[in-house]
């Protein structure tokens, strides 16, 4: 690892020591959180936010930025951990929402990818990446007109997201392949 510009140590310490005395401070933690993904001290991070779950195991933020952490750092099934904690303290937070989906879909685990990106968007209906992440679930488990429904949804909510037109574009070329090999 390189020598972090100057400052940045001092700033992590900074926002440690402001969350230590304000643990429930969202944006402390956030700026928290930024300093150690800044500097790719992703262990130093997960050891600082493990200590902040254990002071407050109730504190959704703390879990947050741990799952992040996690995430970060390829620990992939904790952070899912994490994410699934965060969603059961409060069942509010978008982030959580699109985070667990996108693990499950890095996962391989589609179905949970469909479920938590549906319960996601029933909260968040103009959530336009929960889409994304549907509609890539339902793709992947070969339920092609109902992605494109929701890659659909997407654009009309953002319309610039290329993702999208591109998902659709491919998916229909598929179908037509496979309507073609049929013959």
């Amino acid at each position: 690892m390189g020598v972090p510009p100057a400052g940045q140590p001092r700033l992590i310490e900074a926002y440690r020591d402001l969350a230590e005395r304000n643990p429930r401070d969202r944006y402390v933690l956030h700026w928290l959180l930024m300093a150690y993904l800044s500097q790719k001290a992703y262990t130093e991070g997960i050891q600082e936010f493990l200590k902040f779950v254990a002071m407050d195991n109730r504190n959704d933020q703390a879990h947050m930025c741990l799952g992040v952490l996690y995430e970060k750092g390829n620990y992939g099934d904790e952070a899912i951990r994490s994410y699934l904690r965060v969603l059961e303290l409060n069942p509010n937070e978008e982030l959580a929402y699109l985070f667990l989906s996108t693990r499950y879909i890095l996962k391989g685990d589609y179905e949970h990818a469909h479920q938590i990106a549906k319960a996601g968007i029933e909260k968040f209906p103009r959530a336009e990446r929960l889409h994304f992440n549907l509609g890539y679930s339902l793709a992947q488990n070969k339920q092609f007109d109902m992605a494109i429904q929701e890659f659909q949804k997407e654009i009309e909510i953002s319309p610039q997201c290329s993702e999208a037109y591109f998902n659709i574009d491919v998916i229909r070329k598929n179908k037509v392949n496979a309507m073609q090999m049929k013959r």
